[in-house]
């Protein structure tokens, strides 16, 4: 019995009870336990709280990010068309030097034409259209082409103006 420790000298004398043998494990571990996701209670550690409050905000930038993308997209398909529409049909003449005066987006506004064109603008033969910060001439039926591109490009409708327009 000598070089035995006392647990396997009771049990030899029948006094204590056979130890249960462990299970063996599988793998060892390298690192911490990961924290558990759920607590005895039923809440979430504060860990995974916080892991899944990133993920949601990550997904909220990802959408946000992919509608603005779409909108310019959309905006960018828009000026295209516009161009298309008002660059070779624009009259605007570099000789105009007279001043017509009109009303857009609640505000009076300027565009330079010569006598013949304000001769047209005013027997509705000629509209104004809004491009990239500039005002076109163009004929009614271009206008009539930018309404159903982009409504608010138009800033003078030929066959609908006002009989109270500044000349």
């Amino acid at each position: 019995m000598s070089g035995s420790s006392m647990a396997d000298q009771l049990r030899q004398l029948g006094l204590a009870k056979k130890a249960a043998k462990k299970p063996a494990r599988k793998g060892r571990r390298k690192g911490p336990a990961k924290a558990k996701q759920k607590d005895s209670g039923g809440e979430i550690s504060l860990a995974a709280a916080y892991s899944e409050r990133a993920r949601d905000e990550q997904r909220q930038r990802e959408a946000t990010a992919r509608e603005k993308r779409l909108e310019q997209q959309r905006r960018k398909e828009i000026n295209d068309a516009l161009a298309k529409l008002i660059k070779p049909a624009s009259q605007n003449s570099k000789d105009a030097d007279i001043d017509r005066f009109f009303e857009y987006a609640g505000k009076i506004r300027k565009i330079f034409v010569t006598a013949e064109q304000q001769q047209a603008l005013n027997r509705g033969e000629l509209g104004i259209v809004t491009f990239r910060g500039g005002y076109h001439l163009v004929t009614p039926d271009v206008v009539e082409q930018v309404v159903k591109v982009k409504d608010e490009a138009v800033a003078h409708h030929p066959q609908v103006a006002d009989d109270d327009e500044l000349t």
